[in-house]
């Protein structure tokens, strides 16, 4: 057997040697043979390191120490980390690696040449984490004696604090990573930096962008100073921002080793680092390093008598993905957002997502099962391609004009992208394509607006919803294998917004009625009435479902004992049953998810938990309004809200009644506001039908999930969730059984990696994240700036839930939320107002909150991550701010 090599030349190298060299020999081995212009150097290996910890007394106890750290343990980890570093510095090179490394460092030139040795761990710049900097880097170092030092000190490094914390937190063990030591020669540059060969800010992929200093780069790498900073189209070559920075500072290798900071003088400070020739230079170089690896990267480079060295080049980890699929043939297009469209912004699983994708008929063809040349999906996430709608003559201005009534944040931003596409595409949108399913609905629409009887409609709407999930479920339980309900269930998906939407129609007359009121009142508008308008509709299925938690709380509230143990946390149903009123309580919650148990936060996701998998995210719900209240009070102020709401078509046809046309607009507002109240309250029906759908499909895939488990093809029934629909399908359908093990576990990752990204609700298809300017000159200082959403300003204390079915509110609290739908609903009950990271006007929060009468804000970017639970808020919904007055 060959002896593992302790030392290798970066000539020798390749990405395969990742476990042998860590993630930076590899690139420089990679670079090296690839062409590019790395300075020579060479590895000193992960089996030169595991022989060099085995001389290390104490180490098993003090790698036990640490591994029992709470991540959150700072001084813990300070305390730990530097007792191993002296273990590990105190002890020598081994014998045999020493003599390997310096008759390699000689045949390099070692001693006539000064070196930077850096760390390289194997767990760094992997596809979804970067160690990058955790370890040390020793510069300009020089002679045998040094070179060893620095390399013991650079294995002493992979136990920093901050590399042991930042492992800790990612989950990687520090057992499992090892550590090579890169020895390369130190380039004495003029100019150094980094460059982005995609922008790291806004993610566009034809940006790139270069920070540059004079001097070593560390200064630059360390924050030490402000860098000049270029940004390309790479595209066209041009230079779309420059800005030169005054350096104040630079590090500066010594003749005799080591390294000395610098004072520069002030024009030298002010001085452009880089000329025009080496930024192209630069703008070259970023494009052979990403066509070798086939993705954007991180470079550290440098300038040395006129010369570019490449030092070092990572995959860089913080981007949002590309959607899939490319097309790069149609050019740049305009990509929003499903899931903040239906304001729920997580990814969704790769079974809800692939639904989604084949659910809307866009791009495709009636019959066809394939996703519309229109869906993309990108981090998790759905995406439409909107770009041949927007840029329709007609149709366009009219879509943006409706899109800014709803949320006018998204509508500014798809302006805004729309300057980034090309004046002509080649796919216009084509309006007859789209007549079978369109041109019913608005006859639909019209009727319902000038028409029908809006109060018929009230209750024929949900009825021919109901049939429609009727005949849906009899197709799907009429097989009897999993495979065969999910081969029916496809074909409904694929039908299902034909199918759904003319049954709905009419509902969106209620919605446009409310803009129609505005333009037919005018200057005779009643504000106050206008927003008493949207109070206390009757029979919105999700406000019943509301109503019916509060109807819960009553139930435990004369009961002490009972009540006691909900706001204890008790959830166990054997406990409640043995309590006075448990056994009522019990019986009601059952009469709950009977009707509504299919729901759920997150529910447009076949593969989140419902209300019937935990209840008690409910019963946590329960002990929430527990906390204060009255019985009946949640129906009582409903009925004070759906009064106060009547009374505004009143209060709206009387305002109507005063200009010259009174006697025209009169009639005509008050069939509008009626429309309104009766058939805007119907909004989420449409919704609470496609949900029941979708639960068909849930069922079925749990059941297919049951029989991959029996058969050891998956592990347990959810992972079903993480295969596609046609890949489930697929699954019965192959003889060989192939196991979906491993497809699953990196599906997990995968989901894992996406749920800490932050999703652009609009980018162009390069990459390019896309947010309109927001003004914020006519706001207090420090105000979060978001739409208002519902009216009325209130001071409270924040609670900031990320996830209902673990936390819930207090009476009274501020509820500060990532998003919300309809499964969030109950937690709007004890709500004072509403503050959420995402939403427009007519999304599900502002809707509900403007029905419950509580302020709200919606579309406050980051507000989950800037407020903290106990801040005291005051949150506008009147301006659309929030500011926090103190900080808990």
């Amino acid at each position: 057997m060959t002896t593992p090599a302790l030392i290798l030349p970066f000539h020798q190298l390749s990405a395969r040697d990742l476990p042998r060299v860590g993630g930076k020999g590899a690139n420089l081995g990679e670079m090296t043979q690839a062409g590019l212009p790395v300075p020579p150097g060479l590895c000193v290996t992960t089996e030169a390191f595991d022989r060099a910890m085995r001389t290390i007394p104490g180490l098993d106890a003090a790698l036990t120490a640490l591994e029992a750290l709470s991540p959150d343990d700072l001084p813990g980890f300070r305390r730990e980390s530097e007792a191993l570093r002296q273990l590990i510095e105190a002890e020598p090179v081994p014998v045999e690696v020493a003599d390997a490394l310096l008759a390699a460092w000689t045949e390099l030139g070692g001693p006539e040449h000064a070196w930077a040795v850096r760390s390289s761990a194997t767990a760094e710049d992997l596809p979804d984490a970067s160690f990058a900097g955790q370890q040390d880097t020793i510069l300009n170092v020089r002679g045998a004696d040094a070179l060893l030092h620095a390399v013991r000190r650079c294995q002493a490094s992979l136990f920093t604090e901050r590399a042991c914390v930042y492992r800790a937190r990612g989950g990687f063990s520090h057992r499992q990573v090892r550590l090579s030591v890169v020895v390369q020669r130190q380039i004495v540059p003029e100019v150094s930096g980094i460059l982005f060969t995609a922008d790291p800010i806004s993610g566009d992929r034809d940006v790139l962008s270069v920070d540059a200093g004079f001097g070593l780069g560390e200064a630059l790498v360390s924050g030490l100073i402000d860098a000049d900073l270029a940004r390309v189209r790479r595209s066209t070559g041009e230079v779309i921002e420059r800005r030169i920075a005054v350096k104040r500072l630079g590090i500066y290798a010594l003749p005799e080793g080591g390294t000395v900071t610098r004072t520069h003088s002030d024009e030298e400070a002010r001085r452009p680092a880089l000329t025009d020739p080496m930024l192209s230079e630069l703008v070259r170089l970023a494009g052979r390093v990403e066509a070798h690896y086939g993705q954007p990267q991180d470079l550290e480079w440098c300038f040395a008598d006129g010369a570019l060295y490449l030092l070092q080049a990572r995959p860089i980890t913080t981007l949002f993905p590309l959607a899939e699929p490319r097309r790069p043939e149609l050019g740049q297009r305009v990509l929003l957002s499903f899931g903040h469209v239906q304001v729920m912004t997580a990814p969704m699983t790769p079974l809800g997502r692939s639904l989604w994708l084949q659910a809307v008929p866009i791009g495709r063809e009636l019959n066809d099962l394939r996703p519309g040349r229109l869906t993309r999906h990108a981090g998790g996430r759905v995406y439409f391609d909107v770009t041949p709608v927007l840029k329709h003559p007609f149709v366009g201005p009219k879509v943006l004009t409706a899109i800014q009534n709803i949320d006018s944040r998204v509508a500014a931003d798809l302006a805004e992208a729309l300057k980034r596409c090309p004046e002509t595409i080649s796919d216009p949108l084509q309006p007859r394509a789209g007549a079978p399913i369109l041109a019913p609905v608005l006859f639909a629409v019209v009727r319902a607006l000038l028409w029908d009887n809006p109060h018929a409609l009230h209750s024929s709407v949900p009825a021919r919803l109901d049939a429609a999930v009727h005949g849906a479920r009899v197709a799907v339980l009429a097989e009897t294998t999993p495979v065969a309900r999910l081969r029916v269930f496809e074909r409904l998906i694929s039908d299902l917004f034909p199918t759904l939407f003319p049954n709905a129609a009419p509902v969106f007359a209620g919605v446009a009625s409310e803009r129609l009121l505005g333009k037919v009142l005018g200057s005779d508008t009643d504000a106050e009435a206008m927003r008493d308008l949207t109070r206390g509709l009757a029979d919105n299925i999700t406000t019943l479902m509301d109503l019916e938690v509060g109807d819960l709380a009553d139930v435990a509230r004369p009961h002490e004992a009972l009540k006691a143990a909900l706001l204890a946390g008790e959830q166990r149903r054997e406990t409640l049953a043995a309590l006075p009123g448990g056994p009522e309580l019990l019986a009601a919650l059952d009469r709950f998810l009977a009707r509504f148990g299919m729901r759920g936060p997150g529910e447009i996701d076949i593969g989140q938990p419902r209300y019937r998998d935990d209840p008690g995210v409910l019963l946590r719900v329960v002990a929430g309004a527990l906390h204060a209240g009255e019985p009946g009070g949640h129906r009582a102020h409903h009925d004070r809200m759906k009064a106060l709401g009547d009374s505004a078509v009143e209060r709206l046809v009387s305002a109507a009644r005063r200009g010259a046309w009174g006697w025209l607009k009169a009639p005509l507002v008050r069939r509008l506001a009626t429309v309104y109240r009766q058939l805007f309250a119907l909004r989420e029906h449409p919704k609470f039908a496609l949900i029941r759908v979708l639960d068909l499909g849930l069922n079925a895939a749990r059941q297919a999930g049951e029989a991959l488990a029996e058969a050891g093809r998956l592990d347990q029934v959810e992972d079903a969730f993480m295969l596609e629909l046609p890949e489930l399908i697929a699954a019965f359908e192959r003889p060989d059984g192939e196991d979906l093990r491993a497809l699953v576990r990196r599906r997990r990752e995968e989901q894992a990696r996406f749920q800490r990204m932050d999703p652009p609700r609009v980018m162009m298809s390069g990459g390019a994240r896309v947010m309109a300017p927001v003004r914020r000159d006519h706001l207090p200082a420090g105000a979060l700036v978001g739409v208002a959403a519902s009216g009325g300003v209130v001071e409270g204390v924040a609670r900031v839930i990320l996830d209902p079915n673990t936390d819930t509110l207090k009476h009274g609290e501020i509820l500060v939320a990532p998003f919300t739908d309809p499964g969030w609903t109950p937690l709007f009950v004890h709500a004072a107002a509403v503050v959420i990271d995402v939403g427009g006007l007519m999304t599900h929060g502002s809707v509900v909150a403007r029905e419950y009468g509580i302020p709200a804000v919606v579309s406050v970017d980051g507000g989950t991550r800037t407020i903290k639970t106990g801040d005291r808020l005051l949150v506008n919904g009147d301006q659309g701010y929030v500011l926090i007055q103190a900080s808990a």
